[in-house]
């Protein structure tokens, strides 16, 4: 079961959100996980990140809004379906920001 205590509970900044099969999904910079030296880690070696919506929305089949409101430099939060390999995050909810990084 996955629970705040057990820390895969994430915040991040989306750099890229031109998921390539068409998914809705954003590729995020996690804090804490991933360094802020893109050098090290680049934008294009971040895992893709499913996206949550709300159950008013089919998101199947091309059926329902789309999930993509999200821009690069939207601040988000969210989970790891995968739990202790954090490689699969599923983001949960954007926050509210005036700036596009945490630092």
């Amino acid at each position: 079961m996955i629970s705040l205590k057990d820390n895969y509970f994430w915040f991040g900044v989306v750099e890229d959100v031109q998921d390539p099969e068409e998914l809705g999904r954003v590729r995020v910079r996690i804090v804490g996980i991933h360094t802020d030296d893109k050098a090290k880690i680049p934008t294009d070696a971040l895992p893709w990140a499913n996206i949550c919506v709300g159950t008013h929305n089919a998101f199947i089949s091309g059926v329902g809004l789309s999930p993509t409101g999200l821009v690069v430099g939207s601040m988000v939060a969210g989970i790891f379906e995968d739990c202790e390999d954090m490689q699969q995050p599923l983001v949960m909810f954007a926050l509210g920001s005036k700036r596009s990084a945490f630092k």
